[in-house]
């Protein structure tokens, strides 16, 4: 294929950082297999547990030549991360790295992220990829709503806006009615958020009488959290905007492992990332097409280059090529974020968590649900939880201590702060979805 044929192939709207998208699939396997021996080589190195694992299967790294032998690997879990030595997943010397991130892997466990320069540059060049195939241009003014979810993506995510041209908007107003203003008066085209602040934003306009129609706005860059259809559907349709939905983990990028295109492919930026589809159960890899768990290899992560690692999402290959011309493969929308039960203002929320909360102030774990805030709250979600009949008769004062005390217990616990509502006995069913 010459060079004038795969320029005639491009789309108008075609970003030169995008250049790699559009790579032949040979060139492009390649490219990954050179990158999975240098990675395999690293985490073999550093890594004693990988190591243990390869020498009991009697694999060395010099066995792995190609992608095609990246199913003879072991795998690396969340619980291998979180119960070992930090240090034991150091690839780098600790005088090179220059950020380190806290992440909630499992319930109640933290690991440390490392980082080096050469690994944030790289994460600045993936998500300058994942916006430019969203057709961002550099007449596009891009709002970045406040929150504590962007206590780690703010910085990244304003650096590669400006690198395509974007402007930036950097804002700590949260209400409607603060940043309502600031939308009409900058021009803003598109609101960089997760979904869930996107669609908490969207219907607390609608109560307000506020209107998100008709202004310049043209775009909802969505990351950090699973967008159903649904979501996306009631977004686009209350706001008049294209929703695009990035995907990435706070393990290792977030967002920046894959990034949707115009015409709704969520392509997996596959020259830095191996992705299989595996059974959950069985570790079996599944056929193009069939819905399983994620896992994920990284080329070219410097501090804690992972191989195979297990995500716990849910999701599936796409088959077909995207129409878009990518030759970059495509995940189905994620279904399930492994043990996780939900996603509040970014913040992984799990119901070991809340239930926890529960036992320590009420003694016990009563029914309880969750469900959107309808009152004021910005951003909140409503955790009804069910008392014993002694209490609901209680006096006045009771239930205002307890109510006031599951309010505390649970922001501290899980740092969102919720509303939450005291119902009588057999009124809500114990959510467990």
């Amino acid at each position: 294929m010459t060079c004038q044929r795969v320029a005639a192939d491009l789309p108008e709207a075609f970003h030169p950082v995008n250049s790699v998208d559009y790579l032949p699939r040979q060139l492009l396997r390649h490219l990954q297999s050179m990158r999975l021996r240098q990675t395999v080589a690293a985490a073999y190195q550093h890594f004693p547990l990988l190591r243990q694992r390869m020498h009991k299967q009697r694999i060395a790294p010099e066995d792995i030549r190609t992608i095609d032998d990246l199913v003879k690997l072991p795998f690396i879990t969340k619980t291998d991360l979180t119960d070992g030595d930090p240090d034991d997943w150091l690839a780098a010397p600790k005088e090179k790295i220059v950020r380190y991130q806290t992440v909630a892997l499992l319930p109640g466990k933290v690991f440390t992220v490392p980082f080096t320069v050469a690994d944030l540059r790289l994460w600045h060049q993936l998500l300058v990829r994942c916006l430019a195939a969203c057709g961002l241009e550099r007449s596009d003014v891009v709002l970045l709503p406040g929150g504590r979810y962007l206590f780690s993506q703010a910085a990244m995510l304003s650096s590669a806006l400006e690198a395509l041209g974007a402007a930036v908007v950097l804002s700590p107003a949260t209400h409607p009615d603060q940043l309502l203003p600031t939308i009409k008066r900058l021009g803003v085209s598109a609101i960089c958020t997760p979904a869930s602040y996107m669609l908490a934003m969207v219907e607390q306009c609608q109560r307000h009488g506020a209107e998100l129609r008709g202004l310049a706005l043209r775009m909802a860059l969505l990351f950090g959290e699973p967008t159903s259809q649904q979501t996306t559907q009631r977004i686009e349709q209350a706001a008049e905007v294209k929703v695009f939905e990035f995907f990435g983990l706070d393990e290792l990028f977030n967002p920046g492992l894959a990034g949707q295109c115009p015409v709704g492919g969520l392509h997996v930026l596959e020259d830095h990332c191996l992705a299989e589809i595996i059974d959950p159960t069985s570790g079996a890899p599944l056929p193009d097409g069939q819905s399983g768990e994620l896992v994920l290899t990284t080329l070219g992560r410097e501090a804690m280059p992972l191989v195979r690692y297990r995500t716990g999402v849910q999701t599936a290959l796409v088959p077909e090529p995207c129409v878009c011309g990518r030759t970059l493969r495509c995940i189905r929308p994620i279904a399930q974020q492994g043990q996780q039960l939900l996603s509040v203002q970014g913040v992984s929320v799990w119901a070991s968590q809340i239930e926890a909360v529960l036992q320590a102030v009420v003694g016990a774990v009563p029914p309880y649900r969750i469900v959107p805030a309808t009152a004021d709250g910005w951003g909140q979600v409503e955790l009804q939880v069910e008392v014993t009949p002694q209490i609901i008769r209680d006096q006045v004062a009771a239930l205002e201590t307890l109510h006031a005390k599951l309010c505390e217990q649970l922001e501290s616990a899980i740092g969102v702060a919720w509303s939450v509502r005291l119902v009588e006995p057999h009124t809500v069913g114990r959510q467990r979805s």
